[in-house]
């Protein structure tokens, strides 16, 4: 059986299979959810912190979902390429979908084991890590927090200098200067307008994420002040 052959059987069976898969994954995830809520309180705030991740991913995926809707009726309604059709979308929609689904459920995991520090706060502020001084835990998350930070505003820098747009200029004065090239508009197009809402969402998202861990720094530095007056309630004096 040739490669061709067999790929395309796992793609009819994974299509055939496809809400299936997609209740199982809702289910697993509300169970998680409710376990993890009905034990919030012997838990160390893991309900909260997969609450928030939960919140999160959502709102990255009804954002990018809007975001690709508003595109698709754009470009169907105001120049008339209908993309679900151009690119046979009606075929690979459950395939794209699915794999949509798992970069954040893989996103959301990695964040959710950032954020879960609940139990290992909760063991620094009652002095029970013995293995080195709490002040330096809790600077050691501080600067790890911040270098999230620091990444994520690096990041925005560099999406403001590469604008979309800056593009058009450049494709412009090829075509006014009579240079000989062909230019499929259908595709160029929808090639533009889906780098630009791409780039429109990573902008939105990497400033949530600045706000995030901003915030995030924000509370572990309340942790620290909370912990110094626990341990020196005259602050010193």
């Amino acid at each position: 059986m040739s490669t061709n052959i067999k790929i395309q059987k796992a793609i009819n069976m994974y299509n055939s299979y496809f809400w299936l898969v997609i209740l199982i994954t809702f289910l697993a995830i509300v169970s998680i959810g409710g376990n993890l809520y009905l034990k919030r309180e012997n838990d160390d705030g893991k309900w909260y912190s997969f609450r928030a991740v939960l919140k999160r991913e959502v709102i990255q995926m009804i954002v990018f979902g809007f975001i690709v809707y508003s595109l698709f009726v754009f470009l169907k309604e105001g120049v008339s390429i209908n993309v679900v059709e151009l690119l046979q979308l009606s075929e690979w929609w459950k395939i794209i979908f699915g794999i949509w689904i798992m970069v954040h459920i893989i996103s959301g995991k990695e964040l959710y084991r950032k954020l879960r520090f609940s139990g290992f706060l909760k063991e620094v502020k009652n002095g029970d890590y013995k293995y080195t001084n709490p002040v330096n835990v809790f600077m050691d998350i501080i600067e790890r927090y911040n270098a999230n930070y620091i990444i994520q505003t690096e990041k925005l820098g560099i999406l403001k200098s590469l604008t979309p747009i800056s593009l058009l200029p450049l494709i412009a004065g090829y075509i006014l200067e009579g240079k000989n090239i062909k230019v499929n508009w259908n595709w160029y197009t929808i090639a533009f307008f889906t780098i630009l809402a791409f780039y429109l969402y990573n902008l939105w998202k990497c400033y949530k994420n600045i706000k995030f861990w901003r915030l995030r720094m924000v509370e572990i530095q309340r942790e620290l002040r909370d912990f110094q007056i626990k341990e020196d309630p005259n602050g010193g004096t």
